[in-house]
């Protein structure tokens, strides 16, 4: 059976503490890492890689990675922390699970005010990745309620 390692792109707070709590639950179950990837968005691809690039982490931000770390911790779940630049953010999420190995990729898709966007983007990712051999969770929003979609199965074969 290969390793299981589970990387969670956070994202919106309410949506995030809803992922991660799911997430340490069965990375406990399962004994598997998990990696929380701050997204942080560039305002030019030039500063990529650079300490500008990290200007849009708020203190925010700073408190909101304290609160998530606590969490995984109170899972007593094996986690790190990681942050990622972009500019094409769907992009960077398929480099950074290759990157970090992940075999299962937690993450929301943005909404978008474009009818079925949203739904066309979360097919790309999801076959992005699983052109990788990864597998993508989501968590649906249904009538103000969140809903995990599909299980997650982390017994990957082969």
């Amino acid at each position: 059976m290969l390793a299981t390692k589970i990387m969670l792109v956070l994202g919106e707070r309410s949506w995030t503490n809803q992922a991660l709590h799911l997430t340490c639950a069965i990375a406990r179950r399962q004994a598997t890492t998990i990696t929380l990837v701050k997204m942080m968005p560039v305002i030019h691809p030039q500063m990529l890689g650079t300490t500008a690039g990290y200007l849009q982490f708020t203190p925010q931000d700073e408190q909101d990675m304290v609160e998530y770390a606590a969490t995984a911790e109170d899972y007593s779940v094996e986690f790190n922390i990681q942050f990622c630049q972009y500019a094409n953010y769907l992009h960077t999420i398929v480099d950074a699970a290759q990157q970090l190995g992940a075999s299962d990729v937690v993450a929301c898709v943005p909404a978008s005010h474009i009818a079925g966007w949203q739904h066309l983007q979360e097919w790309w990712l999801r076959w992005q990745l699983r052109r990788q051999q990864r597998q993508l969770h989501t968590l649906a929003q249904n009538e103000n309620t969140l809903e995990w979609t599909p299980a997650m199965v982390l017994n990957h074969s082969g």
